[in-house]
């Protein structure tokens, strides 16, 4: 009998110890899992959505601007911001002089204008350069109001070069 209590008592530690390396073993090889699932299978999940948001990004052009390429955009948007600037002065002379504007000034500025959207952004900005659809409306005061026409020319066309710059910050 002492044989079956000592043997008993003996099974005992071992069974009373087995919860705690079982648990020891379920925690080991939860953590291994996970190591491969997340090494394996998530990671290559995440790199494939990553591809997908930089495919959709670059078809709505939204992409991020990569570092040697910020230069390359400062230009144009330094060039941009130099037509406003002339458009500005157009419209600043059509609001302030007796005399007329010469439309002729205008439409070569225009011109400049839009051979630089064609080089910088593509031909399909240059009829929204032109079109006025969703302006806010403005009131003006000319001394000459044959300088409405060219006034209002170049009004529409600075305030889309404004957005073409905010498009451009936006990268």
């Amino acid at each position: 009998m002492e044989w079956l209590l000592t043997h008993l008592e003996k099974e005992m530690s071992l069974i009373e110890g087995a919860p705690l390396s079982f648990l020891f073993a379920w925690f080991l090889g939860s953590a291994l899992i996970w190591w491969v699932l997340d090494k394996y299978v998530y990671r290559e999940r995440l790199a494939l959505k990553d591809d997908l948001i930089r495919t959709y990004q670059i078809k709505l052009g939204l992409s991020p601007v990569e570092p040697s390429s910020k230069e390359e955009l400062n230009q144009k948007i330094n060039l941009l911001t130099q037509y406003i600037e002339q458009g500005q002065e157009l419209i600043r002379r059509c609001r302030t002089q007796q005399e007329l504007v010469p439309p002729a000034d205008a439409q070569a500025w225009a011109t400049q204008v839009e051979q630089s959207i064609e080089q910088i952004l593509d031909a399909s900005y240059i009829s929204r350069f032109r079109s006025s659809v969703g302006m806010p409306m403005r009131a003006a005061y000319w001394p000459n109001l044959d300088n409405r026409q060219v006034d209002g020319f170049c009004y529409v066309r600075v305030y889309r070069l404004q957005e073409f710059v905010d498009e451009l910050r936006a990268r």
